[in-house]
C-alpha cells in the first residue's frame, strides 16, 4: 500500500491531471490521469501546481534577522553593509545566532524552501559563526538540506590568518570553498585568491562558490579567472560564480568572449535579484544601472543560472521573508524576462537550476526522487510567480511538514463575486474546476473538457466566453446582450440509505430525458453519500425541478446554497446533466460552507461535514476517500 497518493496535480513542465505515488519517502510513480492504487492517504490536488521544493543557492544565514544590530545601514550600500557586519561580529553570541538561524529555517519551511546554501564568515579566528551554523545544520537536517560555504568576508589574502581560518572551517565540516576576490586589496591579489582557493578545492574534492565581481566596475573581471581555473583544474560542473554584477557594466564585445568561456568551463552563475537591484548602481545618478548580471544572455548560451535570496533582514537588506517566488518575481522584472518562456525560466532558477548548483541528490518530480514537494495555490509556474503563490502543503520525503489554508478574500459588493482568489481563468487545466469543485475523477462514460467547462469558480461571476456553443439550447431566446436570462440553483443534500451507484445512474438517465426538453443544463457531483448539484435554465423549469428534488425520497438534509438570475452564457451548454464522481466530497462541502451567505446554510453544511467526518455517511459510487 502506498503511503501517499496525490491525484490531479499540475506540474511545472505543463502537464496536468497528474498522479504522484509515494512510498517510504520516495516517489514511486508519476502518471497521467488517476491511479487506483490503495494508499494510506489520498489527496486531490484540485489542479493546483505541485512543484519540487524551492532551493536558495546563495544566502548568509549567520547574519540573517540581525537587522538593526548594532545599527541600520542608512546608505544602503554594499560597503556600509560590510562595515556594519564588521561592527556586529565582535558582539555575536552563538546562542542568539543559532536562534535567529533556526527561526529563519522555520520561515523557509513555511515557504516550501527546503534546500539552502549559506555562506558563513571565516574571517573571525574564533570561527564562532562556523560552529553555530554547523549546529544549525545538524538540527535542521530532518527537514532542510543546509549546505555551508567557507566565506572569507574580509578577503582570504587581505585578512590576517584568512587562509588558515578557511582551512580550519573546512576541517570542521563546512562543505564548499568560497571567496571574495573583488574585495582583496588589488586586482592581482584577487586573481591570486581565485587560483589559491580553486586549487584547495581541487585537492580536497570540494565544490567552489565565489562572490565574484559584486561591483559596478566593468573592469572587475574575476569571473574570467574563475572560469579559467575551473577549466585548468578540471572542475567543470563544480564551480559557481555568485553575483557577477560587473557584467551589467561590461563592454558587449568583451562579454561576447566571456560568456562562451564561462560555458566552456562548466561554471554556473547565481544572480541575487533582490539584493543586486538594491545594492548596485548606488553611485549612479541617472541613468541608473539595474545591477543584475546578464541572466537571459547567460541562459541562452547554455550556462546554468540560478537565483538566490542572499539576505533577509540583515546589514545589507532590511526586507525579505524567505520567499523564493519573490526572488523569481524580481528577477523576471529586472531581466525583462516577461515572455512565457522567460517567466518559466525564472521559476526554474529557484528550483531545478538551483538544485543543480548545489548538486542535490534525489531532487525532482520523477520516480526514484525524494518525495519532497510543494503544493502551490496556482495553476502553473507563471501564475505561481505572479501571485507569489500561497504554499498549501509542503512535504519532506513523504512527510507533511507545513500547510497553509487556501487564501480567498471575501467581498461585500452587490452583484459581484463573494470571494476572489486572483487565479486567471485562462490558466485552468483541462480538468478545470467547475464551481470550484476540487473533484476530478470522472465517470468512465463521460469526459470533462475545457471546451464545455468554462472554468468557473463556486459563486464567482461566470466568465463569458467569446464563442457560443450551439446545440439543444442554441436557439433559445436571448437578451440584447446576446445571452439568455438564466436561473441558477446550487444545492447539496445527503443521500438516503439504499442510494447506490445504480440509483445515481438512474437519476442521471432520468435527468437527461427530463432536462433536454425543459432547457435545463448542469452537473451533479456525487461522493460519500453527498449530492452537490448545479442547475441552470429558465426560472419556472428550474424551480419546478427543485420542488421535485425536495420531495424525492432519495434526498434528505437539502441545503440551498445559491440562487441567482442573470443574463449570461450557459456554463454547461451541451450537458443535459453530467455526473462527476467526487474523489473527496469533503473539499466540496468546505468550499460551500466558507462561501455560504446565509448562516443557517453554513451551519447545515457544517452538520453534513460532521456526519461525513464521523463516518456516518458511507462511501458510494466509487467516490474514494472522504
Amino acid at each position: 500500500m502506498l503511503d501517499l497518493l496525490i491525484q490531479n496535480a499540475s506540474l511545472p513542465d505543463g502537464r496536468t491531471g497528474m498522479s504522484v505515488a509515494v512510498q517510504n519517502g520516495k516517489i514511486t510513480q508519476v502518471a497521467e490521469g488517476p491511479l487506483s492504487a490503495p494508499a494510506h492517504e489520498t489527496m486531490d490536488a484540485a489542479g493546483y501546481l505541485l512543484s519540487p521544493p524551492f532551493v536558495d543557492p546563495h544566502f548568509h544565514m549567520d547574519a540573517t534577522l540581525s537587522y538593526g544590530l548594532p545599527r541600520i545601514n542608512e546608505s544602503g550600500t554594499l560597503l556600509e553593509g560590510i562595515a556594519l557586519w564588521g561592527e556586529l561580529k565582535p558582539t555575536l553570541k552563538a546562542d542568539a545566532l543559532i536562534e535567529r538561524a533556526l527561526t529563519y529555517c522555520d520561515w523557509a519551511v513555511a515557504r516550501g524552501l527546503l534546500a539552502i546554501r549559506s555562506h558563513v564568515d571565516t574571517s573571525d579566528a574564533s570561527l564562532l559563526a562556523v560552529d553555530a551554523l554547523l549546529e544549525v545544520k545538524k538540527q535542521v537536517a530532518p527537514y532542510i538540506d543546509l549546505q555551508l560555504v567557507a566565506f572569507p568576508q574580509d578577503g582570504v589574502l587581505r585578512s590576517k590568518g584568512g587562509v588558515e581560518n578557511l582551512k580550519r572551517a573546512l576541517a570542521k565540516g563546512v562543505d564548499v570553498v568560497g571567496g571574495i576576490p573583488h574585495f582583496e586589496r588589488t586586482m592581482a591579489e584577487g586573481a591570486a585568491s581565485v587560483k589559491l582557493l580553486c586549487e584547495l578545492a581541487a585537492e580536497r574534492g570540494l565544490l567552489v562558490d565565489m562572490h565574484c565581481d559584486e561591483s559596478d566596475d566593468p573592469l572587475s573581471r574575476h569571473i574570467e579567472t574563475l572560469a579559467f581555473e575551473a577549466h585548468r583544474l578540471g572542475l567543470q560542473g563544480r564551480v559557481n560564480g555568485s553575483h557577477c554584477t560587473s557584467m551589467h557594466s561590461m563592454d558587449n564585445y568583451y562579454v561576447s568572449k566571456l560568456i562562451p568561456l564561462i560555458r566552456e568551463a562548466g561554471v554556473s552563475v547565481i544572480a541575487n535579484p533582490l539584493i543586486n537591484i538594491t545594492l548596485q548602481g548606488r553611485h549612479d545618478t541617472y541613468p541608473k544601472r539595474r545591477g543584475m548580471t546578464r541572466v537571459p544572455e547567460l541562459m541562452a548560451a547554455g550556462v546554468n543560472v540560478a537565483f538566490g535570496h542572499d539576505c533577509v533582514m540583515d546589514p545589507w537588506y532590511g526586507m525579505g521573508s524567505g520567499d523564493m517566488l519573490e526572488v523569481a518575481h524580481m528577477g523576471l522584472h529586472v531581466a525583462q524576462m516577461t515572455s512565457q518562456k522567460g517567466i518559466r525560466q525564472c521559476f526554474d532558477a529557484v528550483t531545478v537550476n538551483a538544485a543543480k548548483v548545489m548538486h542535490l541528490q534525489g531532487y525532482g518530480l520523477e520516480a526514484g526522487c525524494d518525495a519532497s514537494f510543494v503544493l502551490l495555490q496556482a495553476r502553473d509556474a507563471v501564475e505561481a510567480i505572479r501571485l507569489r503563490a500561497n504554499r498549501l502543503k509542503v512535504w519532506r520525503k513523504g512527510r507533511l511538514i507545513a500547510e497553509t489554508a487556501e487564501v480567498a478574500t471575501r467581498l461585500q459588493l452587490a452583484g459581484r463575486p463573494e470571494a476572489v482568489r486572483f487565479l486567471h481563468m485562462g490558466n485552468l487545466p483541462t480538468a478545470a474546476a467547475a464551481i470550484r469543485i476540487r473533484t476530478r475523477e470522472l465517470s468512465a462514460e463521460h469526459s470533462l473538457t475545457q471546451a464545455n467547462l468554462r472554468g468557473i469558480f463556486w459563486k464567482d461571476k461566470p466568465v463569458i466566453a467569446t464563442s457560443r456553443a450551439r446545440g439543444a439550447h442554441g436557439d433559445e431566446p436571448t437578451s440584447g446582450h446576446g445571452f439568455p436570462l438564466l436561473y441558477n440553483i446550487v444545492y447539496c443534500s445527503r443521500a438516503t440509505a439504499g442510494v447506490d451507484a445504480a440509483a445515481v445512474d438512474h437519476i442521471i438517465a432520468t435527468s437527461r430525458r427530463y432536462n433536454a426538453v425543459r432547457g435545463i443544463t448542469g452537473l451533479l457531483v456525487f461522493g460519500s453519500g453527498i449530492f452537490f448539484q448545479w442547475l441552470e435554465g429558465p426560472r419556472d423549469n428550474v424551480t419546478e425541478l427543485m420542488t421535485t428534488i425536495k420531495t424525492d425520497a432519495r434526498h434528505e438534509n437539502i441545503v440551498l446554497l445559491s440562487t441567482t438570475e442573470e443574463v449570461r452564457e450557459r456554463m454547461f451548454p451541451t450537458w443535459d446533466m453530467e455526473l462527476i464522481t467526487a474523489t473527496n466530497i469533503r473539499h466540496v462541502l468546505i468550499d460551500a460552507m466558507v462561501d455560504a451567505k446565509d448562516a443557517q446554510n453554513a451551519e447545515a453544511v457544517r452538520l453534513l461535514l460532521e456526519q461525513l467526518d464521523s463516518g456516518q455517511l458511507s462511501a458510494l459510487g466509487g467516490s474514494g476517500e472522504a
